[in-house]
């Protein structure tokens, strides 16, 4: 195999494994949140009792899933059609120099404040070698 085929390969096998995570995540989110949130909600709601007030968070998880049980027709659409009208919007002209004109990822913040520059460690050291 030539060097030029094999980086397509390479490619495509770095990004297997981070495709399963994000498949698996999705999955379990939906899980989680069609089957699980709801008995979990109507648990808590039967413990308080009628004037139970839930935290902001639980009401919020209770919403959304909800949502996602009684729509579940809009959220398999955005899911479906959001990133085939991406494909498609990537494919024009405009979609095309958007694509590769966009701002490279930034790099993490460096914690020290300043980037660490090994070229001059030897230099800035060399005054406190031991001379023979």
């Amino acid at each position: 195999m030539a060097p030029a085929d094999a980086t397509p390969a390479k490619v495509k096998s770095a990004t297997t494994y981070p495709l399963v995570l994000l498949v698996i995540t999705i999955v379990a989110f939906f899980v989680l949140t069609i089957f699980v949130v709801p008995k979990i909600g109507d648990l808590v709601l039967n413990l308080g009792g009628p004037h139970a007030k839930l935290p902001p968070q639980t009401v919020a998880m209770l919403a959304v899933s909800k949502f996602i049980r009684h729509q579940w027709y809009i959220v398999g659409a955005v899911m479906i059609g959001g990133p085939m009208l991406f494909n498609r919007w990537r494919k024009t002209p405009k979609g095309k120099q958007k694509q590769h004109t966009a701002a490279p990822a930034a790099s993490p913040p460096d914690p020290c404040g300043t980037a660490f520059d090994f070229k001059g460690v030897r230099s800035d050291f060399n005054h406190l070698a031991l001379k023979r």
